[in-house]
C-alpha cells in the first residue's frame, strides 16, 4: 500500500535535528535562557507549568536549578497528530541521576513543550531540619559569639567548607540559604510560601545534601530552602549565607546575652532550673506559627504583640496606632523597612511611651508604624497581633526563652 502526501511515523518534520537537540542542551547546561527563548514557539509549555515557556524571566529561574547534562542520547521520537515531533532523551546529569526528558517540536523545529521539570514537590523544611539534627552529636552547651551590626545579630558558620554569617532571625521559620550558595546541581522545585513584613518573598528551592556548622554544631546533609535575597552591605556577597531561623533555636532553652554578645544554646535534656536563683521575671507567650506571642497593657488596653529578632525596629501594624492613643508619639520621620527579599518605602516612626509586661513597666519603645503585612497569618482577626517586638525591645534583658516550655526567664 502507497500513501501519498503523509509524514511517515518517526521522522522529524524538520532539518538539522540533531544539531538542533545538541544545541538545546549546550543551552541548558549554559543555564542560557535567552538564548533557549529564540528556540520556543510563542505559544510552548515548559513542563506541565501554566506559564509561556518561552517567558525568558521564568527559564531563567528553571535553568539555574536544572543541573548539567553531562551525556544523552536519543531514547525515542513519535510523531504527534501528524504535525508535532516528540523526542524522548535519555540524559545523564552532573549529579549522577539519569532521567528522560522529552522535547515537542512543531514543523519548523520551533520547540512546544519543553518536559525539563515537573510542579514543585510538597516538602517539610522543618521536618527535614529536625531529622538531620536529630542525628547529629548534641552537646549540653552551645556558647555562640553574636555579632552586633545595624541593630541586627549575626553569627559566623562554615557551609559547605565555606567561612561566613548568617543573620539569626526568628522571624523566618527556619535556616533560609541564600540563593548564591545553592549548588544548582542538587536542588529542586518545592511548593513552599515564606512571608515577611510586606508580604510573600520570592519562590524558594531546595538545596541538598549541606554540610553546615554553627559553634560546636555540625549539621550533615542537611536539605535547605534557598531563595534570592538582597544584596547584604553588611557583608561581601560572598561570605552573606542567609537566615537562621526559628527552628534552629526550637530544640534547645535560648539564652541572650546581649552584654556579652552571647547566644548561648542550653540542650533542653541538660538544662535544668542552675538560673532559677539569678531569674527576676518570667513571662509566658503563647506560639501562632513559629512567631512568640505575648500580652502588653498600652494605655490601659492589651495588645498582642509577636517577638523577631531579626527586626531592627519594633513595628506596630497602623490599624492599631489610633486605639494605643496618646501613648504612641510620632517623630514625623520616615524610613524604610528592609526584607531580605523586598523594601517597604516611607513608614513614619515614633515611640510607644509607656509599655507594660507582666508587672513590669518598660521604657519608651522605638517602633516603625506601618499598614504592611506582618505575614505567617499574624494579622487575622483570631490573633489581632499589634506588631512585632525586635531587637530593640529584647536587648533591654538577659533573658533565656524556651519554645517547648513557651516561657521567657528574664535575667538578674
Amino acid at each position: 500500500m502507497i500513501l501519498l502526501g503523509l509524514p511517515i511515523l518517526g521522522q522529524a518534520q524538520f532539518s538539522n535535528k540533531q544539531e538542533r537537540i545538541k544545541e538545546i542542551v549546550q543551552l541548558i547546561n549554559q543555564k542560557d535562557a535567552a538564548g533557549l527563548s529564540n528556540l520556543m514557539n510563542e505559544n510552548s509549555r515548559l513542563g506541565d507549568f501554566p506559564y509561556p515557556g518561552n517567558n525568558v524571566r521564568f527559564l531563567d529561574a528553571v535553568l539555574f536549578q536544572y543541573p548539567t547534562i553531562s551525556e544523552y542520547k536519543i531514547q525515542s521520537e513519535n510523531l504527534i497528530g501528524n504535525q508535532n515531533d516528540s523526542i524522548v532523551l535519555s540524559a545523564k546529569y552532573s549529579n549522577g541521576k539519569t532521567t528522560y526528558p522529552s522535547i515537542v517540536f512543531d514543523k519548523n523545529g520551533k520547540i512546544i513543550q519543553l518536559n525539563i521539570i515537573k510542579q514543585p514537590e510538597n516538602w517539610d523544611a522543618e521536618k527535614a531540619y529536625q531529622s538531620v539534627w536529630e542525628r547529629s552529636k548534641i552537646e549540653s552547651t552551645n556558647a555562640i559569639s553574636m555579632i552586633r551590626l545595624n541593630g541586627l545579630i549575626y553569627l559566623s558558620a562554615i557551609l559547605n567548607g565555606i567561612n561566613g554569617y548568617f543573620m539569626l532571625d526568628s522571624g523566618a521559620p527556619f535556616i533560609i540559604l541564600n540563593k548564591r550558595f545553592a549548588d544548582s546541581s542538587g536542588t529542586t522545585a518545592i511548593k513552599m510560601e515564606l512571608r515577611g513584613v510586606g508580604g510573600k518573598s520570592p519562590q524558594p528551592i531546595k538545596s541538598v545534601k549541606n554540610q553546615l556548622i554553627i559553634g560546636n554544631l555540625h549539621l550533615d546533609n542537611l536539605d535547605l530552602p534557598a531563595m534570592n535575597m538582597e544584596s547584604n552591605s553588611t557583608w561581601e556577597d560572598s561570605t552573606f549565607f542567609g537566615l537562621i531561623g526559628q527552628a534552629f533555636l526550637n530544640n534547645y532553652a535560648s539564652e541572650f546575652d546581649f552584654k556579652n554578645n552571647k547566644l548561648v544554646l542550653h540542650s533542653l535534656e541538660a538544662y535544668s532550673n542552675y538560673h532559677e536563683k539569678k531569674m527576676k521575671d518570667s513571662i509566658s507567650f503563647k506560639m501562632v506559627r513559629h512567631i512568640p506571642i505575648i500580652r502588653t497593657i498600652i494605655n490601659n488596653q492589651s495588645f498582642n504583640f509577636g517577638l523577631d529578632c531579626g527586626a531592627n525596629a519594633n513595628v506596630v501594624n497602623n490599624s492599631f496606632v489610633d486605639n494605643i492613643g496618646a501613648q504612641f508619639e510620632f517623630d514625623n520621620k520616615d524610613v524604610a523597612i528592609n526584607e531580605v527579599a523586598q523594601t517597604q518605602q516611607k513608614n513614619q516612626t515614633g515611640y510607644i511611651k509607656k509599655m507594660q509586661i507582666g508587672n513590669k513597666i518598660l521604657l519608651p519603645q522605638y517602633s516603625v508604624v506601618s499598614d504592611a503585612s506582618l505575614g505567617y497569618g499574624l494579622n487575622s482577626k483570631n490573633n489581632e497581633v499589634s506588631g512585632l517586638l525586635g531587637i530593640p525591645f529584647l536587648e533591654q534583658f538577659h533573658f533565656i526563652i524556651n519554645y517547648k516550655s513557651k516561657n521567657i526567664q528574664i535575667l538578674k
